[in-house]
C-alpha cells in the first residue's frame, strides 16, 4: 500500500486516524497508531483491511497501490464520476481498465 494515498483519502474525508480505525472496526488502544503505520508504510494492511479502508474512504482499492500520482488521480476522478452517474462496479472496472490501457499506450 502506498501510505500517502491512504492519508490523502482520509484527509479528503476530514477524518482523523482514530475515526478511520473505528470505522473499519479496529478497537482498543493504539487503533490510530495502526492507521499511522499504514500511512507511513511501516506496516501494510492485508487486502481485506485495504478493502475496508477503500469502502470507508470512498475510493477504489487499487487507488492505494498505483505508484504514479497522475495515473492515481485520473483513475480516482474516473471512479468518482462513474459513481456519481450510478454505474455499477463492473462497469466502472471496465472503464478504468480502458483508461489505464490508454495511459500505458501513451507512455510507450
Amino acid at each position: 500500500m502506498i501510505g500517502k494515498r491512504l492519508k490523502e483519502a482520509r484527509l479528503s474525508k476530514n477524518l482523523t486516524q482514530w475515526q478511520v480505525a473505528e470505522l473499519i472496526g479496529v478497537e482498543g488502544t493504539g487503533a490510530n497508531t495502526r492507521i499511522a503505520h499504514y500511512e507511513t508504510e511501516r506496516y501494510s494492511p492485508s487486502f481485506p483491511v485495504a478493502r475496508q479502508l477503500a469502502k470507508v474512504l470512498s475510493v477504489p482499492e487499487y487507488y492505494f497501490y498505483i505508484v504514479d500520482d497522475i495515473e492515481a488521480q485520473l483513475l480516482l476522478e474516473r471512479y468518482r464520476t462513474n459513481q456519481a452517474k450510478g454505474k455499477t462496479t463492473s462497469h466502472m472496472l471496465i472503464y478504468e481498465i480502458e483508461d489505464m490501457l490508454q495511459l500505458l499506450k501513451k507512455r510507450l
